[in-house]
């Protein structure tokens, strides 16, 4: 948590149990888990041990796009769970991810992080233009492989329009 090691007595365990962030779900303020049919609150140890917690962008997987075009390009697919706490911190007031994603002020902070990962590149490696995707990449979806890597022709198939939308207009300057 937060880069720290922290134990937890294994007497203090009733049960552990492994689930995607896809299944909490927020309710009354707070992040839940429904288990065989009941609600069941979820403590963050970021919280509770008062360590800055993981961002959306944290969380996230980039795929790098742009073979043979004239720059870089990138979908990013922030964790959705967290996509909710960053609209919520910035006060958006949209209601899903999807629409989160679109605000002007959400954009800002993922284009910053860009720009950050882009500093120190030469310019013909830089990320020029990218697209928040609210899908999640998932073994499931046939987008991952059973070690979380990406499968990259599937998600460029999967996100054709996406990947089109970004090298429909002139090139950014500098390229």
């Amino acid at each position: 948590v937060g880069g720290e090691v922290y134990a937890l007595p294994s007497g203090a365990v009733v049960e552990s149990l492994k689930y995607r962030r896809g299944d909490v779900v927020h309710m009354h303020g707070r992040d839940t888990l429904r288990i065989r049919d009941r609600i069941i609150p979820l403590v963050h140890l970021a919280d509770h041990f008062g360590v800055p917690a993981s961002s959306a962008a944290d969380e996230a997987y980039a795929v790098i796009v742009g073979r043979g075009e004239k720059f870089c390009a990138a979908l990013v697919f922030p964790d959705l769970l967290e996509v909710g706490r960053l609209g919520q911190e910035l006060d958006v007031e949209a209601d899903t991810p999807e629409a989160i994603l679109e605000e002007p002020s959400v954009l800002e902070v993922f284009q910053q992080l860009v720009d950050e990962a882009n500093r120190g590149l030469p310019p013909w490696s830089t990320i020029k233009r990218f697209e928040l995707i609210a899908t999640p990449l998932t073994v499931e979806s046939g987008l991952l492989t059973p070690t979380l890597k990406v499968k990259r022709p599937q998600v460029e198939a999967a996100f054709a329009s996406e990947i089109e939308r970004m090298y429909e207009e002139e090139a950014p300057a500098g390229v």
